[in-house]
């Protein structure tokens, strides 16, 4: 139940918000005021990515209910959640806070954790990850790499 993955707190708090942004009082959110809840909550979408946002959440309806509201807070949050461990582990191999990883830190990182990898093997991965041809990788670029792995 998505109940269970809250506290009563903030279920109390999320169902505020969700009466706040319910500006009908219809007891059900359409995508105007979604587009207000994401915005709020850091997340600037457009208007066709809100519309199919509730088309998913709510199988096909176009309002969501206070509990498909709570899914995707919850799937919001772990979204943001995600961001930071990503943002964290990057920051730790950016050794020399330029804003990239490169070969230099890349192989480091790997000789730190006690893996031993060839140039070659870092020149590829730098490759692979490498999508504005700097032959460094940016967060972006670290982000894009590690989701599409399910790091």
């Amino acid at each position: 139940l998505v109940m269970d993955l809250f506290n009563e707190q903030e279920i109390a708090e999320f169902r505020e918000a969700f009466n706040q942004f319910d500006t009908d009082g219809d007891g059900f959110i359409d995508v105007v005021e979604l587009q207000s809840v994401m915005n709020s909550l850091g997340q600037e979408l457009e208007t066709e990515e809100i519309e199919e946002i509730i088309v998913d959440a709510s199988q096909g309806g176009n309002k969501l209910t206070f509990d498909v509201f709570l899914q995707i807070i919850r799937q919001t949050m772990t979204e943001i959640e995600d961001e930071e461990r990503l943002w964290e582990a990057f920051k730790r191999m950016d050794t020399d806070n330029s804003g990239k990883i490169d070969a230099r830190e890349l192989k480091k990182m790997f000789k730190k954790s006690g893996n031993k990898v060839s140039k070659e093997d870092v020149k590829k991965m730098i490759e692979e990850a490498d999508q504005d041809g700097d032959h460094e990788i940016s967060f972006e670029e670290f982000k894009a790499i590690m989701l599409a792995n399910n790091l």
